[in-house]
């Protein structure tokens, strides 16, 4: 998954209206949708948690990773150690918590959180954009989960959004920071080691929301899509030059972004997120797109993430929305049409959200995050592309960003959600079927 969404201020708005005008916890059910499915390609960005992070330091005590089953929600936390209580032989248990580097009182309000491994040493490591600080932090993960005290980067005015990728074809992931109000993009660039030279400013939309990264242009290097109310591309040179901005056809309204191949033609396409639905931008080779396809999702939509959750090939992609309460579930054609989204309760004002196969059934399973709940709720796939809300771990930092791996070298893959100053990692404990 790659989490794309408002930025910090103007989520508090969002949550202040929430407040006044909802009631209670969603109501909606999973109304399945009809249709057969298709056939089609692998994605190549969002996904299923095979993102490697690295960590900061801070304390690795905290809250309890509470679950319930389907429908309810409960606030249990504790002050000093991790517990967790499970569901269907499935347990998360905080394992750390993070502050940023220039802030310990954590009013940094980290906003994005992403994972690779950016050291080389076969452990995922963390980046985290501090949405009030204009920088990222690194953190490096020990090897066991656990990380190390972060290292700032600069980057601009509010970063809000990350992609980690080779822009410059070294084989190393650098780091692309999507800085909301700064007016551009920063490029921090890899030296293999961990260790980033930049930043690097590239001009990009005022008041952007949304990065993604793939060869959107088939020249084999990776460009970046930003969303800011529209989508536009930087197209990249080979070597990690970004051109100016280009805008893609159809696309006014759009929030969020995620790159992948839809359509099983080896392009990676585009999907967004619009005021109340997911659009889907089919890639014609050379950095051309076709006109949208546009998909009823529910009410302000703020994040995707994209998995193939049927089994057919073909990516199927999660939409969570903000005012609705839901997450939108569409299951693809296989030509890159989807069918009619089914509705899954998740939490009150969902964030953000990323996709994995947490419980190790092999199918993929979604973990969307609830700010007004201060949770993670996962939704865990039955096998056939459907869904159980069955499983609610309680975070107690509002989950502005979410990004999955497997931390702590077990084989399972865990989570680390970013928000309220803080960001904490959780351990999978889910017992395999």
């Amino acid at each position: 998954m790659k989490r794309t969404a408002y930025p910090f201020c103007l989520f508090l708005l969002t949550a202040l209206t929430q407040l006044a005008c909802a009631e209670g916890a969603d109501t909606t059910s999973g109304t399945t949708s009809t249709g057969t499915a298709g056939e089609g390609g692998s994605t190549t960005t969002g996904g299923t948690g095979a993102a490697q992070t690295g960590g900061t330091g801070g304390s690795t005590g905290g809250s309890t990773g509470t679950t319930t089953e389907s429908g309810s929600t409960t606030s249990d936390t504790t002050a000093s150690t991790s517990t967790s209580t499970t569901v269907n032989n499935c347990t998360f248990t905080e394992a750390g918590s993070y502050l940023p580097t220039d802030n310990p009182d954590g009013f940094e309000a980290p906003d994005d959180v992403a994972a690779e491994d950016l050291n080389g040493d076969g452990a995922p490591d963390l980046v985290v954009a501090n949405f009030l600080s204009q920088s990222v932090d690194v953190f490096f993960n020990k090897g066991d989960g656990t990380f190390d005290t972060p290292v700032p980067y600069e980057a601009s005015n509010n970063p809000t959004s990350l992609a980690l990728t080779d822009l410059n074809g070294d084989g190393y992931k650098d780091i692309a920071v999507l800085n909301s109000f700064g007016y551009n993009v920063s490029l921090l660039f890899n030296d293999g080691a961990g260790i980033f030279d930049g930043p690097y400013n590239y001009k990009a939309p005022y008041s952007a929301y949304g990065l993604t990264a793939a060869d959107l242009d088939g020249d084999g290097d990776n460009d970046l899509a930003v969303a800011a109310n529209d989508l536009t591309i930087l197209y990249n040179d080979g070597s990690g030059q970004m051109a100016d901005p280009v805008g893609v056809a159809g696309s006014t309204g759009t929030i969020a972004v995620i790159a992948g191949d839809l359509n099983g033609d080896g392009k990676p396409d585009l999907a967004g997120a619009q005021s109340t639905s997911l659009t889907v931008f089919l890639n014609n080779g050379g950095g051309a797109f076709a006109s949208p396809g546009m998909y009823l999702a529910g009410n302000n939509p703020f994040a995707l993430a994209d998995g193939d959750v049927t089994g057919d090939g073909a990516p199927d992609i999660a939409v969570v929305n903000g005012f609705s309460n839901n997450a939108s579930i569409f299951h693809n054609w296989g030509d890159g049409t989807f069918k009619a989204a089914t509705f899954y309760p998740s939490g009150q004002s969902p964030r953000a959200v990323t996709s994995a196969d947490f419980n190790g059934d092999s199918f993929i399973d979604f973990a969307v995050t609830s700010s007004l709940n201060e949770s993670v709720y996962l939704l865990l796939n039955t096998g056939d592309g459907t869904f159980q809300w069955s499983i609610q771990v309680s975070t107690n930092n509002g989950g502005e960003g979410i990004t999955a791996a497997d931390f702590n070298g077990d084989g399972k893959v865990d989570f680390a959600v970013s928000g309220y100053g803080v960001t904490k990692v959780f351990f999978n404990a889910c017992a395999t079927p």
